[in-house]
Order: structure tokens, then sequence, then C-alpha cells
């Protein structure tokens, strides 16, 4: 049986959905076992109100920022993170896992990947974990934890002997001589060597198996720098309390824009001027319209929906409006900055974390804002006592960098080995900063690492001596 550890701490605030902890490796500038968690530490009595409380004796944090250089493998952690959503989602194990193995470590060609995940939903706690290579799992698993002795539900493992999986259930799940024959028809040709045991929920209707499939569906959310979110202009024309909600966060970073709308284009005309989908025609699209009322487009810098008013098919898509003099002047989103286009990008997801606990995983938060812009963003969030979601995400914003604004178990570095060039992960608690200690300018100075290795660029060699 695997060993799963347990911190705790207080009870605070009480919720159902929750990361808990992650671990990878093998996966790109992931080579040893590296552990990323949101627990909280029972030693920091600061900022309870970050503190949610997934069960007695078992506290998660509010959010994570990750610090570190550029190649030190911040992104790398998102991009586990997601392949593993991806894994879970598709419930196939890739054709060519090699591509994402590290490349430094002796050997790690030869090695499996693997992660693991510890999350609560529904009042439980569970930890799946998946260990594989190029079309082959060597083993999945899970367990319910967060009680005092876990509790499994499934393990599976590869047989070399007999070329296929290996199945032991929990024991309430072979009652019947109908579940213990299944099991043996998924061990014998029902799940293939390059398929997840969670993929073949329609047949074993598993309760806790549902509950992973759905956290990973419905609860974890990633967000990359050049997302854009194909649900805001939907949201808006469907949803007026969203559409002020919108409007008011606007409003509070000053940005000059007044008010949100959405403006109408022949359906026609808008596919004349733009490239069509691939394998789309404008028959199949008008269909889904007819069966779905919406249907969302990516297109230049911009998403936009289709549907049906009166009658006739016609196109949305957002635009700001400013009162310059007296007059309304329209903006069509991709005559935004580059900052602006970003803080809407992230409307949806605060608008969801405020009603909903969800885990929102984002890449470079600050890619385009302004650092005082970004600050604001990340301060309302924290300050705000009814966020019910989780943020996590990397950043190099070093202003961010304030006991004021975070619990030191909520800021993380990701820092290479500079013999295997393999990331590892640890936290400012790690460090038991003082609470008046200038975290940013001892993070510039090198006191927590995590940094650029700068101790060469004397040596470079500027001077430009023509042809």
């Amino acid at each position: 049986m695997r060993n799963f550890r347990f911190i705790c701490s207080c009870n605070y605030i009480n919720v159902k959905h929750m990361l808990i902890r992650f671990i990878v490796s093998n996966f790109l500038s992931f080579f040893e076992e590296t552990e990323f968690n949101m627990l909280a530490a029972k030693s920091l009595k600061s900022h309870k109100e970050h503190v949610y409380s997934v069960k007695k004796d078992l506290n998660v944090l509010k959010a994570s920022a990750i610090y570190g250089a550029n190649g030190a493998g911040k992104s790398n952690l998102i991009r586990a993170i997601d392949s593993l959503q991806i894994l879970v989602n598709s419930g196939k194990i890739p054709a060519r896992a090699g591509k994402v193995k590290n490349k430094l470590a002796k050997d790690a060609d030869k090695m499996p990947i693997s992660y693991e995940i510890e999350f609560s939903i529904k009042n439980k706690v569970y930890t799946y974990g998946v260990i594989f290579d190029s079309g082959l799992c060597l083993e999945e698993w899970l367990y319910q934890t967060g009680i005092k002795n876990a509790k499994k539900i499934f393990e599976r493992k590869y047989s070399e002997e007999k070329k296929h999986p290996v199945i032991t259930m929990n024991e309430k799940f072979l009652m019947t001589k109908e579940s213990k024959m299944l099991i043996s028809l998924m061990e014998d040709n029902l799940l293939q060597n390059d398929e997840l045991l969670i993929s073949k929920n329609k047949n074993l209707k598993i309760d806790e198996i549902g509950d992973v499939c759905e956290w990973f569906k419905k609860y974890l959310c990633i967000i990359y720098p050049n997302y854009r979110p194909i649900s805001l202009a939907t949201n808006i024309y469907i949803n007026n309390e969203f559409k002020c909600f919108s409007e008011k966060l606007l409003h509070s970073f000053d940005l000059g824009i007044d008010s949100l709308a959405l403006k109408n284009e022949d359906f026609d005309t808008f596919f004349k001027r733009e490239k069509m989908p691939e394998n789309e025609d404008i028959d199949d699209i008008k269909k889904d319209i007819d069966e779905k009322k919406f249907v969302i487009f990516r297109g230049k810098g911009r998403s936009v929906s289709a549907t049906k008013e009166e009658g006739k098919y016609v196109i949305k898509s957002l635009i700001t409006n400013r009162t310059i003099s007296g007059k309304e002047v329209a903006f069509e989103l991709n005559e935004e900055s580059d900052g602006t286009q970003r803080l809407l990008d992230f409307v949806p997801m605060i608008n969801s974390m405020l009603k909903k606990e969800r885990t929102y995983v984002v890449d470079e938060l600050d890619r385009s804002l302004h650092p005082s812009l970004l600050h604001t963003l990340v301060k309302k969030i924290m300050d705000d006592d009814d966020i019910k979601g989780q943020l996590i995400f990397t950043t190099h914003e070093a202003g961010l960098l304030n006991c004021k604004i975070f619990r030191a178990d909520e800021i993380w570095f990701a820092e290479k080995d500079k013999e295997v060039q393999s990331t590892h992960l640890y936290t400012l608690n790690d460090f038991k900063p003082r609470n008046d200690l200038d975290i940013e300018k001892g993070y510039l100075n090198g006191r927590f690492g995590a940094i650029p290795f700068l101790s060469k660029l004397e040596d470079l060699n500027w001077e430009y001596n023509g042809i």
C-alpha cells in the first residue's frame, strides 16, 4: 500500500472542491519526484481568511504564487498538471511519451513518467495516480485519503508475464458474481494497456471514480498566456448580472471603459470576411445553432458567438464603449491594448471564483499587465472573503512578494539543480522569514534563490566591430 502524507492545521472556511497536492517525476525539467502542495502550514497564524478547511485537520490555501528564473520550470509544473488533466479526460496514454520526458538526467529516457494528485470533492478526499510510458499504463491507483486509514478504491498494474493489467479492487465493489466477472473481463480484454481504468466507469459504475472524472472536468481550470475565454460574449448576452459584474470590475481598474456591449453582424457577411473553421461548412454551423442556440468561434484575437434572432442567423462580438467629450465611442476587442484584453480574459475566472469552488491554474498571470494593475487584481482576490476558489499562478512580478498580500506558505520558488538541471520546488516559509522582512528586496538580492544566475554577465563582449 502507498504511503500517504498529511499536514494539518486549525479549521477555518469549509470547502468541498480543492486541490491539495500534486507530485510529478520525469516530466520535462522535473526528473526526481517533486511535490507542489496547497497545504496550510500550522505554524503560520497570519491571513486566516486564506485558509480553507477541507475537513477536520486538513486545510488548504486560497492561493499560491510561483516564482523562478526563466527556464527554471515554473511553466513545466503547469504543463504537468495540464498533462494529467488531458490523460484523465481522454482516458488514453499517449503513444509517444518520450517527447515530454526529462532529457538531461541519465537514463531518464528509459524511465516512466509519474503523476499523483490529491484533491477534495463532495466532502471526500481522493488521491489518484498514474505511472506510464509510451502507449503503456504501468500503474494506476485511486485511494480515498484524508482519513485515518487510506481506503483503496482500486490499483492496477501491468504484468510483464501476462502482458495485460492486473486489477485489485476494494472488496465492496466485488460483492456479486457479475462485478467479479466484469473485473476479470477488464483484465483479459476490455481494458487495453493504453487505456486508464477510470475511462471504463460507464461499465464499472463506481461513484468514487465518477467523482475523480467530475473534478478534472468541472473543478480544475488551466489558463495559458495566450488563452482567450470563449464564453465572455455569450455570458454577457444571456446574463445581465455577469455583464454588470464585468463592467463594475473594469471600472475599478480605471481603464476608461464605460460599458461592454455586443455588436451584431450578418452571419453570411462575417464568414465571407473571416476564414471558416476547419472541417466546417455554413449549413453544419447553422444546424449546430438550431440545436445548441449558441456556437462559439475563435476569431482573430477574439471570440465570437453565433446565434439566431428573429429567424436570422447572426454573429455577436464583444465591444467596449468609452465616452469622449460626451460622445460614446465603440472599440473592437482587438483594438484594445494587450493589457486590457488580458484583464478581460480573467473576468470569467474572477466571477467563477466568487461563486464556485474551482481551482484555477494560470501560467504567467503578469503577461501584458502593468505591475500596479496586477498588484490591484491579485490584492482584490486575496482580500475578498467571498472568494470560494483557489488561484495558483506563475509570475516574475516581484512586487507581489509581500506578506501583507500572501502568507509565507503561499509563495513558492522553482529552481534548477546546477548538476542535473532538474527543477525542485520550495516555499518562502522554508526560510522562516520575519513578518517585517522586505521579501521583494530579499528575493531580488538572491536570498531565497530562484533568480537568474548572472555572475558571468561581465564576461559578455558587448562590442560591435562592424564588418
